[in-house]
């Protein structure tokens, strides 16, 4: 199975599991941004026009507490891809990336979430988390 027919299958369950965690609906304008970027992911393009980089770009003016809820959207995706997902390596390394982003520093001076950039990762707890996530999908990844 696709990761895009992964991510169509499952965006509205994502999406309602977004507002579910952000303790509330998403405002209404991060909730569009975040749409548009799974609409992308849907619809195929996922593979060859958007990088994980982007789609962090497109939803990094999501608030704190709302990217908290994308992390546990995140987290439904690993579960979708443990339940027959194939993923090549290189996405399974940027799909740990894109976990590792949501536990990176948050700058309380600036109203955005800092892009991903290797150096900006939290020091070794967020490093080793982010090993251990890349471990457990590649080891899954074998198996499908």
């Amino acid at each position: 199975m696709k990761l895009s027919h992964i991510i169509k299958t499952d965006h509205q369950k994502l999406l309602r599991r977004l507002n579910q965690f952000a303790g509330g609906p998403v405002d209404r304008e991060s909730y569009a941004q975040l749409k548009r970027c799974l609409n992308k992911m849907s619809a195929g393009h996922y593979a060859e026009e958007l990088t994980i980089y982007e789609l962090t770009k497109d939803i990094a003016t999501i608030d704190r507490e709302y990217y908290t809820g994308y992390h546990a959207m995140l987290d439904n995706l690993y579960d979708s891809i443990r339940n027959g997902g194939h993923l090549s390596d290189a996405l399974v390394h940027e799909l740990n990336v894109l976990h590792a982003l949501t536990i990176i520093h948050y700058n309380d001076e600036e109203e955005y979430i800092l892009p991903v950039v290797e150096q900006q990762l939290e020091p070794a707890k967020s490093r080793k988390m982010a090993a251990e996530y890349q471990d457990s999908v590649s080891t899954l990844c074998q198996q499908c």
